[in-house]
């Protein structure tokens, strides 16, 4: 399973950023502040409701572990803890298989669906930072990345039908305190040279604005052809409202090896920001907390299913680290996740429901 990691000790996205402003007859330093902008705001590995407080801030690239997708179908899973797939044999493609074009084959329009905690927003995060600063051990996709939010954007959608796609990476920036001129964007968009992500159709809480934005999304999609588009949703958010001339995906639920892989990457990534540096001691350290921890998640099947969906296995990686083991009673563990399911981490990432945590608690 492929990584695409950039190397901690000799990989800096402002050292690349700072050699292509240099290069000025070369480039469009719209475009070069743009894509530093987009790496400042989404490299970070989001743990906003799962993470103890004061928790050091993780590289999204070194934690990050491909999902792998399938084509979607009627029976799309809901459940964000499905049966754990020990074999390993049931196949998982990845995203670029999706994004790369092939001989007299333009790629579709996608829509991945997914359970709570699956990866989806993370997903985008990665293929975002991978566009803006590409390495060589990943596909090479020629795009410009824009990565909206659709709940950050109902709003405006819901005042104005006519809101663009300009409008909305506009409006991104200005909240970002970011002033640089788009014109180059609109000629990407004209050439169809990007890849358009949008996230979270299932966030947009009321159904009659969720609708609106569905429309609204649809309309981009035949405004902004050829560029390819990527729409997340939960399952339960899409049925409802979907949208016609896409590839529905759904995301696969962790295997065994990308378990391992990812509590190899988290602990090695925590030892980094913890100690302050990078050498064989860290690394030592990284793996003999990683090795434990996969061994109690091997020695307890209930939480080893629990690590096939990265949100649980974040969360159980985060107790661990902590408390240096797993509590014997799960009880705790249990009612914890299910406050993040029933919308602790939608409320820390600023989504507001009608109902608390505490609330859809007793109601159950």
């Amino acid at each position: 399973m492929a990584h695409n990691k950039r190397p901690t000790s000799s990989w800096s996205p402002i050292e690349a950023f700072r050699s292509l402003l240099g290069r000025s007859n070369l480039v469009n330093k719209d475009r070069v502040h743009y894509l530093r902008d987009l790496v400042f705001q989404h490299r970070t590995f989001d743990v906003k409701g799962v993470a103890a407080p004061g928790e050091a801030s993780l590289d999204l690239e070194q934690v990050f572990v491909n999902v792998g997708l399938s084509q979607a179908d009627q029976n799309t899973s809901t459940n964000p803890v499905p049966v754990l797939n020990q074999n390993g044999r049931e196949e998982q493609i990845p995203i670029w298989r999706f994004l790369l074009p092939r001989p007299n084959r333009r790629p579709k329009n996608l829509v991945v669906l997914g359970a709570p905690g699956t990866g989806k927003t993370t997903l985008l995060k990665h293929l975002a930072l991978s566009l803006a600063v590409p390495t060589q051990d990943q596909p090479h996709l020629d795009k410009t990345p824009i990565l909206l939010y659709l709940r950050d954007i109902a709003n405006h959608i819901e005042q104005n039908p006519h809101y663009g796609l300009r409008q909305a990476v506009q409006a991104m920036l200005v909240g970002r305190k970011v002033e640089l001129s788009l014109d180059w964007l609109v000629a990407e968009l004209a050439n169809g040279r990007c890849l358009i992500m949008l996230d979270g159709l299932d966030e947009v809480a009321d159904l009659e604005r969720r609708q609106q934005v569905a429309a609204w999304v649809q309309r981009q999609i035949r405004r902004h052809h050829p560029n390819q588009f990527i729409v997340t949703s939960r399952p339960f958010g899409y049925q409802s409202n979907p949208l016609s001339d896409t590839l529905q995906l759904e995301v696969k639920p962790f295997t065994i090896e990308q378990i391992r892989q990812f509590v190899n990457n988290w602990y090695l990534s925590n030892e980094q920001q913890k100690q302050g540096r990078d050498d064989e001691g860290v690394h030592r350290d990284a793996q003999i907390n990683a090795k434990d921890l996969l061994s109690r998640l091997h020695q307890t099947p209930a939480l080893l299913e629990m690590g096939v969906n990265p949100l649980l296995l974040t969360m159980i990686a985060t107790i661990h680290h902590y408390r240096g083991r797993l509590p014997d009673q799960r009880v705790a563990l249990y009612h914890e996740i299910c406050d993040v399911f029933l919308g602790k981490r939608q409320q820390a990432r600023g989504i507001k429901f009608e109902l608390t945590p505490s609330q859809k608690k007793r109601v159950l």
